[in-house]
């Protein structure tokens, strides 16, 4: 479990929850085969230089992927744009992934639009961490910090009335991987 030097995930500054996330990411997805972390990266392209909060690179089944990690610490609501940018980023970059975490929360069009464009979702706040899977009705998983994992109720605006609950092991970090993986 990590311990956080602040009492609070809104209370970090910027380049704080930036790394806060990489080292969150990187303790729930052991086991990778060759996992590379990195913070603050400048990468080059044809079309101009990306600044990147985080980028990971491992291999799975003798494949190589990047992952890019974009974090927000906002007071206010994820926009659509702010994952658009992202989704722009991985494409540039020939990236295969893309990972949106903020301490706040994705409005209705950015999770959409995340949904659609295969770009994976955390919320992480004081009172727990949710992932946002990409499925039919854009199925969230919500880990509080000191309890089980499980799988709540969604906005009604996204699974438009229709609901479920399920229990998920806590201690598996096969959920996480698969989640990188975006299956």
């Amino acid at each position: 479990m990590l311990i956080v030097g602040k009492e609070r995930y809104t209370d970090m500054t910027p380049t704080e929850f930036e790394l806060f996330s990489l080292k969150f990411l990187k303790e729930q997805t052991d086991g990778l085969e060759d996992g590379k972390f990195e913070h603050n990266v400048m990468m080059k392209t044809y079309d101009g230089t990306y600044q990147i909060d985080g980028k990971i690179e491992f291999s799975y089944k003798g494949l190589k992927f990047i992952c890019l990690i974009e974090c927000k610490r906002y007071r206010g609501p994820i926009k659509r744009e702010n994952v658009a940018a992202l989704y722009a980023k991985v494409q540039s970059l020939g990236a295969q992934k893309g990972i949106f975490i903020t301490t706040s929360y994705f409005q209705r069009g950015a999770l959409l639009y995340a949904k659609e464009h295969g770009i994976a979702l955390i919320t992480i706040t004081d009172e727990g961490i949710t992932y946002y899977l990409r499925s039919d009705n854009m199925q969230s998983i919500y880990k509080p910090l000191n309890g089980t994992m499980f799988v709540p109720v969604l906005s009604e605006a996204i699974t438009e009335g229709s609901y479920s609950l399920h229990y998920i092991y806590e201690k598996s970090n096969e959920t996480v991987r698969d989640f990188m993986r975006g299956l």
